[in-house]
């Protein structure tokens, strides 16, 4: 019996020693050929998933060539300028780089062909990435990047590696092609040399602060890429406005504040940082500030109707300040009418502005027209507001 399964095992052995021996005879035909370079590649690709064939060279290096061959044959098709399918002929290179760094410790005697080969085409890995990357194919153009700057590490390209000039440019893509993937690991492989790149530091910034700003784990990293992306871009309101809503939602009025003061200092004229801290005084009832700072933004421009509410609002609240007060002191009821009056130019601007919002100006303008003895604007905001009131 176990001299019939050491024969049956045997035969086994024999036949599929003879099947491989047969795959790789014709595979090193194809390649000596030239044809069928894609069926010789993909039998050498099967022997290989066969552990026992992990140290064959004569495999590795059939899968070597014909993957080489191929982009060969295709990029002489591109150059001559035949009908060619440029993303496949990129992607082909793309493989022919893998499998060349895959093979490199195991076919040490043919290391000088492959730095050959290797080196004359590494700049096309990244002209074919920039190239998928137009064509928005970002997962294709991120192999491609990929495998340009990882192959940057590797001993092959250690005397070559000042000749590679185009780090930067193909991090920063692959950092672009990370972020349209939603793919947070490829976002943030190459970030510290995509942020070195100044063309796409601004891009790259924002790009970043959105990838932190998904996950709880990277909040912090979130606040700190904020925080220099409105340091280097003091005038990019996306920065801004998304540290602001920080500090807001974390009760953290001074901060805010201090935020604004530098944003107005750094861009006097960007009227949305003025509207910001008018709208942040007034919160924070820092009334006369607010109106003062209302009619900065105003002074710009008048296309931001809000400011007109914040310096008519700020006013209302500080006559009704006075209200209880006022009834037994002359001098102060005079200040109580002074600020109502103060705030109907606004409010009625605000109206003019905003005419839906009843909201927001109804109430307000009720009050300066009762208290200003206003009999005709009272009689007519009584009857708009009678659905209201």
């Amino acid at each position: 019996m176990n001299r019939l399964l050491f024969t049956i095992l045997l035969s086994l052995t024999l036949t599929v020693s003879f099947a491989q021996k047969k795959e790789i005879a014709t595979a090193r035909d194809q390649v000596k050929k030239g044809t069928n370079l894609q069926q010789a590649e993909n039998s050498m690709l099967k022997l290989l998933e066969n552990p026992a064939n992990r140290g064959n060279e004569k495999i590795y290096r059939l899968l070597n060539l014909s993957i080489q061959k191929q982009y060969t044959q295709l990029n002489e098709k591109m150059y001559l300028k035949q009908s060619v399918d440029s993303a496949n002929v990129f992607l082909t290179l793309n493989r022919a780089f893998n499998y060349a760094l895959m093979t490199d410790s195991v076919l040490k005697d043919e290391r000088k062909r492959n730095e050959e080969f290797l080196l004359r085409y590494v700049s096309n890995l990244y002209v074919g990435g920039i190239y998928l990357f137009r064509k928005e194919k970002y997962a294709d153009a991120y192999a491609l990047l990929d495998t340009y700057l990882t192959c940057r590490e590797h001993p092959i390209f250690a005397d070559y590696k000042q000749e590679m000039l185009h780090e930067e440019p193909a991090a920063f893509r692959a950092l672009c092609c990370g972020y349209r993937l939603d793919d947070m690991q490829k976002t943030l492989k190459y970030r510290a040399q995509a942020l070195s790149y100044k063309p796409g530091n601004l891009v790259a910034l924002k790009y970043l602060a959105e990838t932190y700003q998904k996950s709880d784990s990277t909040f912090n990293d979130y606040v700190k890429t904020l925080d220099v992306g409105f340091a280097t871009y003091p005038c990019e309101e996306y920065f801004f406005t998304r540290s602001l809503n920080i500090y807001m939602s974390n009760q953290k009025q001074e901060e805010a504040l201090a935020l604004t003061d530098k944003a107005t200092g750094a861009c006097p004229q960007n009227l949305v940082y003025r509207y910001a801290r008018a709208h942040l005084l007034l919160s924070m009832e820092r009334f006369p500030e607010s109106i003062i700072a209302a009619d900065s933004a105003l002074a710009l421009s008048d296309s931001i109707a809000d400011c007109y509410y914040i310096a008519g609002i700020a006013n209302v609240y500080m006559a009704e300040q006075l209200k209880d007060k006022a009834v037994k002191d002359k001098a102060l009821k005079k200040k109580m009418l002074e600020y109502y009056s103060n705030a109907q130019p606004y409010m009625e601007k605000y109206r003019k502005r905003e005419p839906a919002r009843k909201d927001k100006w109804g109430s307000p303008l009720y009050n300066i027209y009762l208290n200003l003895n206003k009999g005709k604007e009272f009689d007519e905001i009584s009857k708009v507001l009678r659905w209201v009131l």
